[in-house]
């Protein structure tokens, strides 16, 4: 029988290179992306690799497989922050090799410690990427505690401008709120942040005056609170 060693010389050094679809006894036909996922992510693997031409002639290498740990990478514990107060991410890595990603703005994408001023609740991912081209990741949330936004004074003259004393509102669960004249009396009442007071008691327009406010207000994080302020009903 002739055999066709250069064939088989070809096959065996073609193999050797690629290595990238093999039969290894004991455990079937794997890719290395299959490989990879059976072993230990922090040890090296060695493999018996059996190639056979069409001759039946069969040769015999070592496989070494390399699978590194994955990129150490935090981005750091989940936090609330009052909205409008810019804070620092918290981020740490084993690699020179990062970035983060969000939606939101940030004021250095490749820094470890960036600035942020998210305007509701928010993820920031960290990527680390090492010298092999692994990537991992790891997400943190910022959480905006909740806050309330008043205006010192508003015009209910009807020209569609400024005419309602609007309370504004961030991740607000119970919200409750009073208004009363300088004498005391209460003049208006709601439990809906959505709602409005447009200068009119019992269907009658205020006076030009000074109003106080009181607002009882539950965040999503629990933090009960009392505010007091006044407003000025102008023309």
């Amino acid at each position: 029988m002739m055999i066709d060693n250069n064939f088989f010389l070809e096959t065996h050094n073609y193999l050797k290179k690629i290595a990238t679809d093999i039969i290894i006894p004991n455990i079937g036909k794997l890719s290395q992306n299959e490989v990879s996922t059976k072993e230990d992510n922090s040890k090296v693997t060695s493999y018996d690799v059996i190639i056979e031409n069409n001759y039946g002639c069969r040769d015999t290498f070592s496989v070494a497989i390399d699978v590194s740990q994955d990129p150490l990478v935090k981005a750091g514990n989940d936090f609330w922050m009052t909205y409008g107060e810019p804070v620092n991410l918290n981020g740490s890595t084993s690699e020179s090799d990062f970035y983060w990603e969000s939606n939101s703005w940030l004021s250095c994408s490749t820094c470890l410690n960036p600035s942020i001023n998210p305007s509701e609740t928010t993820q920031y991912i960290l990527h680390a990427i090492d010298s092999a081209g692994c990537e991992n990741s790891d997400t943190v949330e910022v959480n905006i505690k909740g806050s309330i936004f008043t205006p010192n004074s508003f015009t209910p003259n009807d020209d569609g401008l400024n005419d309602e004393f609007e309370i504004k509102g961030e991740n607000i669960k119970n919200f409750e709120l009073w208004i009363y004249d300088r004498w005391g009396e209460n003049i208006f009442h709601s439990s809906e942040i959505s709602d409005f007071w447009d200068g009119k008691y019992l269907g009658n327009k205020c006076k030009i005056d000074t109003y106080l406010w009181i607002i009882e207000f539950l965040d999503f994080n629990q933090n009960f609170q009392i505010i007091k302020g006044h407003v000025n009903l102008l023309e």
